[in-house]
């Protein structure tokens, strides 16, 4: 009798112990599926310390690349180049830097992280020297952000974007002249202030549906005409320019709806405000437009 109960105790045992190895094989096979298909997170705040210094070349080429993210650039009177902060929840989005004496990249890769929205998305806080000449590249995911270029040295702007919302600000004037000025969106909400004092050559917009507010604040720095050249999708637009600005509207497109408030028709489907001058430098745009509405305003 007593040996019966022993042979069932290391049945027992034995069986227990089967039963926990199972447990735990399933639970790493779990894990490793989850790692494979990009569903298991890293767990915890990961900071990313940003210092850049200062560059000898006369002009830095920068290129900042990002998905999904809460995204914040300030101009800043500092002799650093760039410093600030990336902020990210997950192990596998651990930046990116190339730092070279004339280029600069700063990225994270999200492609191919599958998971939730809130997995990938990351918190960028960075501050760009004002005594620093840049050409700046900036490459974005569905993200919401502010940028304000405000008394920034830029050359060049390139900005592409997916899905997203935020604002572009011009505060104060650029101290070079902007070659390009180059913004592409997807389907977003966004506001540009203080163009004007981007001061650039040539602005080309391309928007997808949204809304969009364009304005063009500040005032034309040299003897030549600028022109701007916008193109959208089903959306809202404003158009925001100086009242004491020479400018020039000129409609293209699908329109369907126009308010040009104190503009006035100056041909077929070309506005003109009351201090346009042909003869003056003048700020031309030039709008393509599908089905939307469009509204004109004077600041």
């Amino acid at each position: 009798m007593k040996r019966v109960r022993l042979l069932i105790v290391a049945f027992l045992v034995l069986a227990l112990l089967l039963l926990l190895g199972c447990a735990g094989r399933n639970a790493g096979n779990s894990r490793n599926e989850d790692e494979k298909s990009g569903s298991w997170e890293q767990r915890g705040r990961m900071v990313e310390e940003i210092a850049i210094a200062a560059k000898s070349a006369d002009t830095v080429r920068m290129d900042l690349r990002f998905g999904a993210a809460e995204f914040r650039l300030r101009p800043a009177n500092m002799s650093p180049l760039a410093e600030g902060q990336i902020v990210y929840y997950d192990h596998r989005l651990v930046p990116e830097i190339i730092d070279d004496n004339n280029y600069v990249k700063i990225s994270q890769e999200t492609s191919g992280i599958a998971g939730s929205l809130d997995n990938v998305k990351t918190e960028w806080n960075l501050n760009l020297s004002t005594r620093q000449v840049l050409e700046l590249s900036i490459s974005a995911g569905a993200f919401d952000g502010e940028f304000d270029f405000s008394g920034l040295q830029l050359t060049s702007l390139s900005m592409a974007t997916g899905a997203a919302e935020g604002k572009v600000i011009f505060n104060k004037r650029n101290p070079q002249k902007m070659r390009r000025f180059d913004f592409s969106t997807g389907a977003s909400s966004f506001k540009l202030s203080g163009l004007l004092n981007a001061d650039f050559e040539h602005l080309d917009f391309k928007g997808g549906a949204g809304s969009y507010t364009l304005d063009f604040g500040g005032s034309l720095q040299h003897d030549d005409s600028v022109q701007a050249d916008i193109s959208v999708g089903v959306c809202d637009l404003t158009i925001i320019v100086p009242h004491d600005v020479s400018t020039r509207v000129v409609m293209k497109g699908a329109l369907t709806s126009i308010s040009p408030g104190s503009f006035l028709v100056a041909g077929s489907r070309e506005y003109v405000n009351g201090a346009y001058n042909s003869a003056k430098p003048t700020l031309e745009i030039i709008i393509n437009m599908s089905v939307g509405s469009l509204d004109l305003k004077e600041s």
